[in-house]
């Protein structure tokens, strides 16, 4: 199955793939239920089996299967370099990531970047370590991001999710119990 586009379908998050007979189907990968709290987006909801499927490029060049982080909690942190209010949050998950062990929680950065240079020399300046995914605004919007820092914490269970703006340590270690 040939993946190559995302979209965001009425609430679910799809990406569309040719199959045996060359015609396109949508394959469904998340879907939420979105509501405000003090003026800041939250959101529960399913990661389906096709979302395990996705395959990304790091910032290093090489390619990141999310399956091989399912079972553990795995954050996914959508980012910029030229974010503020994302900066202000990597200290936070550096401490998190370094504190919790890996049989337990995981991350990957989806960067969208200006200056892949700066975002390098960010990450290093705070000592993030995890993976970081290069992402284009195109698919970041498929997730259906409305500002951002945008944290996407899926459970062991490799199904449900919650997804949150700005985030501490405290959110983390709420569900991963550090």
């Amino acid at each position: 199955m040939l993946v190559y586009a995302l979209v965001l379908l009425a609430g679910a998050i799809a990406t569309y793939a040719q199959d045996s007979s060359g015609q396109t189907q949508p394959v469904f990968l998340m879907e939420e239920e979105a509501v405000w709290r003090e003026g800041m987006p939250e959101s529960k909801g399913t990661v389906l089996p096709a979302f395990w499927n996705l395959e990304l490029i790091t910032l290093d060049g090489s390619t990141l299967h999310l399956s091989d982080y399912r079972g553990s909690y795995l954050l996914l942190n959508f980012w910029g370099e030229w974010c503020a209010p994302c900066l202000k949050e990597l200290p936070m998950l550096v401490a998190a990531y370094e504190r919790i062990p890996r049989a337990r929680f995981n991350m990957v950065g989806l960067l969208v970047s200006y200056d892949e240079e700066q975002a390098r020399q960010t990450l290093e300046a705070v000592g993030a370590s995890w993976a970081q995914a290069l992402i284009d605004r195109k698919l970041a919007s498929q997730f259906d991001l409305l500002v951002y820092p945008m944290n996407v914490l899926i459970m062991p269970d490799g199904v449900s999710y919650e997804k949150r703006y700005l985030i501490d340590s405290t959110f983390v270690e709420q569900y991963v119990g550090y």
